[in-house]
C-alpha cells in the first residue's frame, strides 16, 4: 500500500482552525454587545472592573482591505475617529491603527468562531496621578 496518500488527511486536519472558525477570520460586520473594562495595578492584580452593555446598533466592521470602523450608534460617524486600519500579526493577534491616536493598539483574539468574536487590548494607566498600572478592554461581538 502506498502511504503517501495517508498524509493528505493529516495535512488538511492540521490546517483547520477549529470547529466553526470562519474561513475569512474576523472580516465582516460584528454586532458589539458588551465591553468589559478592568483596571490592574502594576503587579497585574485586578483592582476593579465593569461590563458595559452597548447601545443597539453598535458594531465593528473589518474589511478584507485592512480597514475597520466602530460604531457606538445606529449610524456610523467616522468623524468621531472610530476608524482606521487593521493588520494581522499572528493567528491570535492583530493591530488596530487609528490615524487620530498617538499609537497603534495590539489586540488579542480571545474567541473567534462563526457566531462570536471577542478580542482584548491593554493600555498603560496612571491612577491618582501616582500609581502605575493598566486598563484592559475586552470587546464581545456576535454576528
Amino acid at each position: 500500500m502506498n502511504t503517501r496518500y495517508l498524509w493528505i488527511p493529516l495535512i488538511l486536519a492540521a490546517c483547520h482552525k477549529g470547529p466553526g472558525t470562519p474561513p475569512h477570520g474576523f472580516v465582516g460586520k460584528w454586532n458589539l454587545i458588551a465591553v468589559h473594562v478592568a483596571a490592574y495595578d502594576s503587579t497585574g492584580v485586578e483592582t476593579s472592573s465593569y461590563t458595559y452593555t452597548t447601545p443597539p446598533g453598535s458594531y465593528f466592521e473589518f474589511d478584507a482591505q485592512g480597514r475597520w470602523v466602530e460604531s457606538l450608534y445606529p449610524v456610523a460617524d467616522t468623524s468621531l475617529g472610530l476608524s482606521g486600519t487593521w493588520s494581522k500579526v499572528t493567528d491570535s493577534t492583530f493591530v488596530l491603527t487609528n490615524p487620530m491616536a498617538s499609537s497603534s493598539v495590539v489586540c488579542s483574539i480571545d474567541t473567534l468562531n462563526s457566531s462570536t468574536f471577542a478580542f482584548s487590548e491593554t493600555r498603560p494607566a496612571l491612577f491618582n496621578g501616582t500609581r502605575h498600572g493598566y486598563i484592559g478592554y475586552t470587546f464581545e461581538l456576535i454576528q
